[in-house]
């Protein structure tokens, strides 16, 4: 339901029931249910305006997980991370780009709860927040195989990976 739908012409700036700025409210006359209680009337409008603003957020929040998944670049880190915690170092190394490039994308992916990161001295360390990222990327994978598209994957280095100075790769 639209703000308009429910006698609002706007509801930017409308803190509680009886603040108009940025707001007309209908006047006894014009609004349909004049005479009725006007804190239970507001408290209904505003339910109904809760209700459509968590159906766009839903929509607008699968949306943006979409975005931030829809890049080579970050489902290729997906990939490394869904073998296990890894260090910038060692993504930047497996995916031989430049640390800031690789951060960057990290830091788009930590925003919006794909990964998650930890501390260790001066190294960052990330890991998959949820394991069900990498079916997601297997579906997709799998119906763009059925729609006839072949998909070139390339393989994650298992061993130490060169251009690493982590302590993972350092003691293999």
């Amino acid at each position: 339901m639209l703000p308009a739908q429910v006698g609002w012409q706007s509801f930017s700036t409308r803190r509680s029931c009886g603040d108009d700025v940025g707001a007309r409210r209908f006047t006894e006359r014009e609004h349909p249910s004049a005479g009725f209680d006007k804190s239970r009337e507001c408290a209904t409008i505003f339910e109904k305006l809760n209700v459509a603003m968590k159906k766009l957020a839903t929509h607008e929040q699968q949306a943006q997980f979409i975005k931030a998944v829809a890049h080579p670049t970050r489902l290729r880190i997906l990939e490394i991370l869904a073998r296990g915690e890894c260090c910038v170092c060692h993504v930047t190394a497996v995916l031989d780009q430049r640390q800031p490039y690789v951060s960057q994308h990290l830091m788009l992916l930590r925003g919006h709860g794909l990964v998650l990161d930890r501390r260790d001295g001066l190294m960052v360390h990330y890991r998959l927040a949820d394991p069900r990222v990498t079916q997601i990327i297997s579906l997709v994978r799998g119906v763009l195989t059925d729609a006839g598209f072949q998909a070139e994957v390339q393989p994650v280095p298992d061993g130490p990976v060169r251009g690493c100075s982590c302590p993972r790769c350092a003691s293999q």
